[in-house]
């Protein structure tokens, strides 16, 4: 603990501060010029030595569709007003990475407008603490999301049905072999089910 007045430390210690719990507090300070003249000035402060703790950080959706989004969201639950979350997002099979901060002011909060630029198509892992104002950092937080594009295909061969997944990131190329190599589900001839 020190205090400094014009980056000149004035206090090494402060008696007592230890016993304090965690909490605002007042210092008073006394001063006293060359000819005697004194003064008292009052400085408060907060002592805080635990770290943010009962908070999640979370992608906001569990799929990211780059044809309709350029960026994501966080949502932050259990967050301490006045913690500054610090968050990494980075791909799962590469080295790109995202990286920022924002300032909690509200709980539950989202974090809006984190940009995808760099970010390939697949997993994304989330990395995120809360840091209070005392510099106290909490645990981490881990969540994970799928970045890809939503293709809505109608696939039909004569008068087949082909039933078939399509997952997110599938191509059409992929979805077309798959549809190729499956036996229909019904056949239809005039409206009558053979």
């Amino acid at each position: 603990w020190v205090a400094a007045v014009d980056d000149t430390a004035v206090l090494a210690d402060l008696p007592g501060f230890e016993a304090l719990a965690d909490g605002p507090f007042t210092v008073v300070l006394q001063g006293r010029d060359g000819v005697g003249n004194e003064t008292n000035v009052l400085r408060g402060f907060v002592k805080d030595t635990e770290a943010p703790t009962g908070y999640a950080v979370a992608f906001a959706s569990a799929f990211v569709d780059v044809s309709v989004d350029d960026s994501l969201a966080l949502v932050v639950t259990g967050g301490e007003v006045g913690t500054r979350l610090n968050y990494e997002i980075l791909a799962e099979m590469g080295p790109e990475r995202v990286t920022g901060e924002a300032l909690i002011s509200a709980s539950p909060q989202t974090v809006p407008g984190i940009p995808l630029a760099g970010l390939p198509q697949g997993t994304l892992l989330l990395r995120a603490s809360l840091v209070d104002v005392a510099g106290n950092q909490g645990p981490e937080a881990q969540d994970q999301t799928l970045l890809g594009t939503t293709l809505e295909i109608a696939l039909r061969v004569g008068w087949n049905t082909v039933g078939i997944q399509v997952e997110p990131l599938d191509t059409v190329d992929e979805v077309l072999a798959e549809a190729a190599g499956r036996p229909p589900l019904m056949r239809t001839t005039q409206g009558v089910s053979l």
